[in-house]
């Protein structure tokens, strides 16, 4: 670690320890090392920055309400003043939505996958965590706004906590087959090139040309026409997860 950076966190220690309950800084060890409510920290390995609600640093007056870890891996911790870990939620601003405290260990995970220790690399990862204390349900808020149960929760298949008013973004996205036009069979599904819709193929029309037309209905059942030539293909849905 260079001397300016070494400079730095030094400074940060010292002004925190001035503001932490029970934090002690041990400046005589080669590498600088300070003790948070029983928690040893090198400081060659992290940095250790008080905070207060509003996420601002909050190093110059009165006493934080916490502090945050930063590992070099850029993961970040979140601690009370007394030591006790909060847990921020996954694309989720902490300061904003809140912390989870009382959080079980990660020994204790009930299954293979955990919504807070250890998930799955499900396909609304991207979406922001929300804990809904009023159910006990962690959900993932969809671009639409719509809460649906993270994937990881432990429950099983047919438990209450899966129902949820859905519009269809939990459903993983659908298996396709990129099918010539002239492949094509009625009661296939395919996808509007367009928009993306789902649409069920009810009649295939070839006119003198060669000209291809897919009579279709859509969620709906309103009929939609679309016109393809002899070597167009489709996104067939696989008949598997059609």
């Amino acid at each position: 670690m260079d001397t300016e950076t070494v400079t730095k966190l030094r400074h940060i220690m010292y002004d925190a320890t001035d503001r932490v309950a029970d934090a002690t800084a041990q400046p005589g060890d080669e590498y600088r090392w300070a003790q948070f409510d029983g928690i040893v920290i090198a400081l060659e390995s992290f940095d250790v920055v008080p905070v207060r609600e509003g996420g601002q640093a909050f190093l110059h007056a009165g006493v934080p309400v916490g502090y945050e870890i930063r590992t070099p891996d850029g993961s970040v911790r979140y601690f009370t003043r007394h030591g006790e870990e909060r847990f921020a939620l996954e694309h989720t601003d902490p300061y904003d939505r809140g912390f989870l405290t009382n959080v079980h260990d990660a020994d204790k995970c009930a299954g293979e996958f955990c919504t807070i220790h250890h998930r799955s690399d499900h396909h609304m990862r991207s979406f922001p965590q929300h804990w809904r204390s009023d159910t006990g349900v962690m959900e993932r808020t969809c671009p639409h706004g719509v809460g649906h149960p993270d994937p990881d929760l432990p429950y099983s298949d047919d438990a209450w906590q899966w129902v949820h008013g859905c519009d269809g973004c939990c459903l993983p996205a659908p298996t396709v087959v990129s099918t010539p036009v002239s492949d094509l069979e009625q009661l296939d599904s395919i996808l509007d090139p367009d928009s993306g819709e789902t649409l069920v193929v009810e009649s295939v029309v070839v006119d003198g040309r060669g000209l291809y037309l897919l009579i279709c209905t859509d969620a709906t059942g309103a009929s939609r026409f679309i016109t393809g030539s002899s070597d167009a293909s489709f996104d067939r849905l696989a008949h598997d997860e059609a």
